[in-house]
């Protein structure tokens, strides 16, 4: 009897708990369980030596990794449920150096990647058990930037679909623009308009799309600033309404903009700051617009927080602190969202990239 109700409660906790995978700009893709109840996080365990998996994503029971080396590739996973162990299913090239970012169409047969040292896009197609095919569209981005550090060419850091209209957005750091293609079987096409207008030595690396469908943020990294477009869905038109430093006003040092994410409720946008070394959040305050107001700066928790993720629930938010090998661990408020510190988990080496396991 008793066994039997241990039993019970180790199935019930089971149940609880979410598998998280981050990946790392070294050597692994590591494992870790959270509940989502408590807040915890599990110890990390390496569940692949894969190569620089710098960013993840998970679809349909499968785990696709960049590896962002010389000779850029994406391998493909088969996830176990129970365990959450990985099974490699292939690894595939992208035809170019440090692929730094894959997103997944929603028909999931296609994988498009943002390879930031080649300055060039990659579209591979996925199998139906998931393996990765041959490259079935390359573009190579040319030009520059007035930033003579980091702008000497292109360089895309971001994919983003826009399903509803069949667009893929991609954002290039290095020539100061938000690109906006036709996505159709696999191929890519220029839009109209093609690109969002950003300004000279910005740096737009990632965006994320409102859940309504109207609004668009782009993080800016060089000018550590967000911009929020509204689209227009009939004319596939992003105009610009706002920017917004990530910043405290009184910050003096260097800093570069890097995650942007969106609350599952739509209320709440939250990015992050690589040297002032914090969570920014917003506050959307106007449902019309999507304009933004700031609520709050919290310390990531380490050093550099490149990469975070709310969980499905939008109870809580994991930051990767790669620089400090270490996952802040924040609560979020409900009614505000804003953050409070609840912990922080080490024992993974420079963490990129956090993703649940829906």
């Amino acid at each position: 009897m008793v066994r039997a109700f241990l039993a019970l409660l180790i199935a019930a906790a089971s149940l609880s708990a979410e598998h998280v995978y981050i990946g790392t700009s070294g050597k692994g893709i590591y494992l870790a369980d959270f509940d989502a109840k408590s807040g915890k996080l599990s110890a990390p365990a390496l569940v692949s030596d894969t190569a620089a998996p710098s960013y993840l994503t998970i679809h349909e029971g499968h785990l696709y990794a960049v590896n962002e080396i010389n000779e850029g590739s994406v391998s493909a996973f088969t996830i176990d449920h129970g365990s959450g162990k990985l099974t490699p299913l292939n690894t595939v090239s992208v035809k170019s150096a440090g692929p730094c970012y894959i997103a997944i169409d929603k028909s999931g047969h296609s994988a498009v990647t943002a390879n930031y040292s080649g300055g060039s896009i990659t579209v591979l197609p996925i199998g139906g058990d998931g393996r990765l095919g041959e490259a079935t569209a390359f573009i190579q981005n040319k030009g520059s930037g007035p930033n003579r550090d980091r702008q000497t060419m292109a360089h895309p850091h971001w994919v983003g679909f826009i399903p509803a209209s069949k667009l893929a957005l991609v954002a290039d750091l290095g020539i100061d623009e938000v690109a906006i293609y036709n996505f159709a079987k696999g191929k890519l096409t220029v839009g109209n308009p093609a690109f969002m207008t950003i300004p000279p030595g910005s740096g737009p690396r990632h965006g994320a799309m409102h859940p309504g469908g109207k609004f668009f943020y782009v993080i800016n990294e060089l000018s550590s600033n967000l911009m929020e477009f509204f689209y227009e869905a009939e004319l596939k038109r992003f105009t610009m309404v706002q920017t917004l430093s990530t910043l405290p006003d009184d910050f003096k040092g260097e800093n570069t903009g890097a995650e942007i994410e969106i609350h599952p409720s739509g209320k709440f946008v939250y990015a992050s700051n690589r040297g002032h070394d914090s969570i920014a959040v917003f506050s959307v305050n106007d449902p019309k617009r999507g304009t933004l107001t700031l609520a709050q700066h919290i310390p990531s928790g380490g050093k550099t927080p490149r990469q975070f993720e709310i969980d499905p629930s939008g109870h809580w938010l994991l930051a990767g602190n790669q620089e400090s090998d270490n996952i802040g661990i924040f609560s979020i408020d409900a009614s505000t969202g804003k953050l409070t510190a609840a912990g922080v988990v080490t024992g993974v080496v420079r963490p990129t990239c956090i993703k649940f396991a829906k």
